[in-house]
């Protein structure tokens, strides 16, 4: 029971998220919806580009998931 539970959680925490992509590299993040148009720092190119919601789940190992260390202070 405790397992069903755990699931449900992960499924609600991915609904409050969407990818991005750096438009200057090309490389794909994961962010807490809170960010979308907001400025964050790539952390594969460090080139700052506007968090806009791509729409698309890349596959499997090919980007990053949310992390609060790729944001821009003071946004």
């Amino acid at each position: 029971m405790g397992s069903n539970m755990e699931k449900a959680g992960k499924q609600s925490e991915r609904t409050n998220t969407f990818w991005t992509v750096c438009t200057t590299c090309h490389v794909q993040y994961e962010y807490l919806n809170k960010y979308v148009n907001k400025r964050l720092c790539c952390k594969n190119c460090r080139s700052v580009f506007v968090a806009v919601d791509s729409g698309l789940v890349p596959p499997q190992g090919s980007a990053f998931p949310y992390n609060t260390s790729q944001l821009l202070s003071g946004d």
